[in-house]
């Protein structure tokens, strides 16, 4: 949400608090956090998301309220590692055997029909 939560103050490093506008219509900012986020919204559908945007600012307030002094921030939780195998070469399949059982093959690869039109 561009309007709730902390938004880092230019020049600083301390969090600004910045939530729901004060003395709002409920409607017409639910309506412009749906638009932010291209939302459509049927007719009384507002309603519903103002219940769930109280909610997330709420959460947004408890979360800035943490004493986060001295903590580095982060994406993940966790620290990651690259999973994948090491890559080395192994013995495959030859060009031959990889198009045996292609249904039309063409000039050493596989054919298919043409889908799009350019």
């Amino acid at each position: 949400m561009a309007n709730s939560g902390r938004d880092l103050q230019p020049g600083g490093d301390r969090p600004q608090e910045r939530g729901l506008q004060q003395g709002r219509n409920l409607q017409e900012e639910v309506e412009r956090v749906a638009e932010t986020a291209r939302i459509g919204l049927r007719d009384g559908e507002w309603e519903t998301f103002a219940s769930d945007l109280e909610l997330i600012e709420t959460a947004a307030k408890r979360l800035a309220e943490l004493p986060l002094d001295g903590v580095e921030p982060t994406l993940f939780p966790l620290p990651l590692t690259n999973v994948m195998r090491t890559d080395e070469a192994r013995p495959s399949l030859s060009q031959e055997d990889a198009l045996a059982n292609a249904p039309e093959a063409e000039e050493g690869c596989f054919w298919v029909p043409r889908i799009l039109d350019m």
